[in-house]
């Protein structure tokens, strides 16, 4: 696996959409992020600068939805309460639908993930 398409081989036709479409808000809204494909976790990294370790934010494309991981998740503002999870510092928003891409709060939330 060293492309991002390689991560959707087992994903439905639908969810594989809403991979492609979350990616595509990921590069409008960061264009000089870079990406890095994680086999063996099955994710897309974004990383600003040289990648080294995890990145500060992933797609994590699932067999009917997808989900934006957000390393230090629990630290973004999110008044839409978009942001989901209980670990320690990661958080993550579900794609469900091709409508949950044009939700503004999920654009700033990229934003203020990628702010330093």
């Amino acid at each position: 696996m060293k492309d991002f398409e390689s991560l959707l081989l087992t994903n439905s036709p639908e969810g594989q959409e809403l991979a492609r479409g979350l990616r595509k808000l990921v590069q409008s809204t960061l264009p000089h992020a870079q990406e890095k494909i994680w086999p063996g976790w099955g994710v897309a990294d974004y990383y600003l600068g040289e990648p080294k370790g995890r990145g500060f934010m992933a797609i994590g494309p699932q067999k009917n939805y997808a989900n934006l991981y957000f390393m230090n998740g629990v630290n973004l503002p999110d008044p839409a309460g978009l942001l989901t999870g209980t670990g320690k510092t990661m958080r993550h928003v579900k794609i469900l639908k091709p409508e949950d891409l044009h939700n503004p709060a999920l654009r700033a939330l990229i934003e203020a993930a990628a702010a330093p």
